[in-house]
């Protein structure tokens, strides 16, 4: 059995992603197709505009077989951890047999090599990306300069391929273990309207469209509380505690506070040479969400995956395939969490809070009175 596995946002659901699942089956003629799905907040340092269960009913009804959760913890990182979670999550199944992404370039063998080259990264080369980066320059800048001074050769900058080239790194990894390798495949993008401007429209036009202004209040709460605390209670709580946050950033952050006035212009206003607004949006959101970099450590490896979706006419058959791996596949919560250690009932206790906090907003915004913000009595969503 052929079994094609799709890592993506939709962030909305839009002609592209229906195109990229049509073309994974054409090209692989898989069995079935596998969509892991940022949950309710995203790599970009936001929250999604729409529900994880409005895009993962989309996503069945566009072509998926299934859709799983990517936890919290990967969907906000920066490229290397989200792109190392997801491959892992996909890995540990046992039973994806293809990778399928999309692609500004198209290119596998160009992407192939960019993997290989920085696989093999030499000294020369770390040093030429220090220097660089000690320079002012942003990191997929400063990469592909050291790149080109010390091996003469060009590495991909677009941001699908520079995802791209993170899964063929941890893919390669993963296949260097395996019996049976994943085979990946990149799908040149289709020139339909991007997933950003969309949001943006929907941003203007949709009441309950969700934006990070929405959580302006909230991140506010949450700096002023961890500033306190870092002079009352020293060594408790510190912003250089949280994902993303440098001790440069930190400053900053405590610096420009008493001016803050919502999440996007003091994303602006931390803004530098080399400090992009994207990193620092998901700083904030690790600060939002309480992601530590001590948490990041302890959960490298992967310890669950949550199916959010499965269609109707497949449901028993690949349900059977995918608990079938080495990793624990939670279909309802309540009855599931069992199945977990302790461990990684901490790591799921982040995304349910996430998740809690999302729909929290979202019933603000719509005037429910008394919203069920259980994420535990959540139904497997059929179509």
């Amino acid at each position: 059995m052929k079994i094609t596995g799709i890592i993506a946002e939709c962030n909305p659901f839009h002609e592209g992603h229906k195109y990229l699942i049509r073309k994974s089956k054409e090209i692989t003629g898989a069995d079935y197709t596998v969509v892991l799905l940022s949950g309710d907040f995203v790599q970009r340092g936001a929250p999604a505009a729409e529900p994880k269960e409005k895009r993962t009913r989309d996503l069945l009804e566009g072509g998926a077989d299934a859709v799983l959760e990517l936890p919290v913890l990967y969907s906000t990182a920066g490229a290397e951890i989200f792109a190392e979670g997801a491959v892992q999550i996909l890995d540990r199944l046992s039973c994806i047999t293809d990778l399928c992404f999309g692609s500004e370039s198209g290119d596998i063998e160009y992407l192939e090599k960019n993997a290989e080259f920085l696989i093999n990264e030499s000294e020369e080369f770390k040093a030429a990306l220090r220097k660089n980066l000690k320079d002012g320059d942003s990191f997929p800048a400063a990469r592909d300069a050291a790149a080109c001074e010390t091996a003469g050769i060009s590495l991909a900058r677009t941001p699908n391929d520079l995802l791209a080239t993170e899964y063929l790194i941890n893919l390669s990894r993963a296949n260097a273990e395996r019996q049976n390798r994943i085979i990946p495949h990149a799908i040149l993008r289709t020139a339909t309207e991007s997933a950003s401007s969309i949001r943006e429209r929907m941003l203007k036009t949709d009441p309950y469209a969700i934006g990070t202004e929405d959580f302006s209040e909230m991140l506010f709460y949450r700096l002023m509380l961890i500033k306190r605390l870092e002079k009352t209670m020293p060594g408790i709580d510190r912003l250089e505690d949280y994902v993303d946050v440098s001790e440069d950033l930190a400053q900053s952050m405590r610096d420009k506070a008493a001016g803050y006035t919502g999440f996007e212009s003091f994303t602006e206003a931390l803004k530098s040479r080399n400090l992009t607004y994207t990193r620092i949006a998901r700083a904030l959101i690790h600060i939002l969400l309480g992601i530590r970099k001590s948490e990041l450590a302890a959960f490298r490896m992967p310890g669950y995956v949550r199916v959010l979706g499965v269609r109707s006419d497949s449901a028993d058959s690949l349900l059977a395939e995918l608990s079938r791996g080495r990793i624990p596949v939670l279909t309802a919560l309540a009855r599931d969490q069992e199945k977990l250690t302790a461990h990684y009932d901490r790591m799921l206790a982040m995304d349910v809070f996430a998740s809690q906090l999302y729909d929290g907003v979202l019933a603000i915004k719509k005037g429910e009175r008394n919203p069920d913000l259980c994420e535990f009595r959540k139904k497997l969503i059929k179509v």
